[in-house]
């Protein structure tokens, strides 16, 4: 489904390449596509338009955590969270990036931030039921899981 969109995204920027916008959709398609290059890619060009735009930023550094790059997944969210110290899916998305690299403590802490910011973000509490499936808290996993069903 997202990687059709990729080529509708892709006639668009033809069109407006300087749209940031055009890239950030790009992007976040590709990353649900599991085109975690084209994701990375697509969000920096999306920074060259608007260059601290957090939410970019993060999705940029979880992209990078996706190919492997840790320092440089873990630099881009700390710069998206130096701009916004607020931004819920930032911490979220490095919360997956510290679980991704078996840093689970720390990924609990990120999550937990997470969802101070943002209290009723199903997708933080589907974070959550994946870092305590692989800790073997099945409990936390199962109300993590019934949280994220009732969080709207």
């Amino acid at each position: 489904r997202y990687e059709n969109t990729l080529d509708i995204y892709d006639q668009v920027i033809a069109i407006t390449p300087d749209l940031a916008e055009g890239w950030r959709r790009k992007g976040f398609c590709a990353l649900k596509s599991e085109r975690y290059e084209s994701a990375r890619d697509a969000y920096q060009r999306g920074l060259e338009i608007l260059p601290d735009d957090s939410d970019m930023l993060a999705s940029r550094g979880y992209a990078e955590g996706k190919l492997g790059d840790y320092l440089a997944a873990m630099s881009a969210i700390d710069r998206a969270l130096e701009i916004d110290p607020e931004n819920a899916r930032a911490y979220m998305l490095k919360g997956e990036i510290h679980s991704m690299y078996g840093e689970r403590t720390e990924a609990m802490k990120m999550l937990d931030t997470a969802l101070r910011f943002d209290p009723h973000n199903p997708d933080i509490f589907n974070s959550f039921f994946i870092v305590q499936m692989k800790n073997g808290d099945y409990l936390g996993a199962a109300i993590s899981y019934f949280r994220s069903a009732i969080a709207f």
